[in-house]
């Protein structure tokens, strides 16, 4: 399934999420975006951001070296010693500020490449 297909039996307000998201790490460069059934998965050498469906959201999960406490991280998962997974619920493209790319900037740092 292609980026643009996954995308046709979505709310439309989800696309202007995902593409601000997705956006942000292509420049940021060396990812791949692969579009499954649960979600849009991005990798370097492994996984490192999602967006997945959760009822009128999308829920952004990113993997970082270390924890983040913010209000709006909904949950957080420790990996290993040294790998958080964060998640957060974005309503419209207005939630996608300065903060959330820079967690998007630090997640890609954090994975290793490809």
């Amino acid at each position: 399934m292609s980026y643009d297909e996954w995308f046709d039996d979505q709310p439309d307000h989800w696309r202007p999420m995902a593409d601000a998201v997705i956006d942000h790490l292509v420049d940021l460069g060396d990812v791949a975006i692969d579009p499954v059934d649960v979600g849009l998965l991005v990798k370097k050498r492994r996984t490192f951001v999602e967006l997945r469906p959760v009822r009128a959201d999308l829920r952004l999960s990113m993997i970082h070296s270390h924890e983040i406490r913010d209000p709006r991280i909904t949950r957080r998962q420790r990996l290993s010693g040294s790998r958080w997974v964060h998640f957060v619920d974005l309503a419209g493209v207005d939630d996608i500020d300065d903060q959330i790319l820079g967690w998007l900037t630090e997640s890609h740092l954090d994975s290793p490449d490809a």
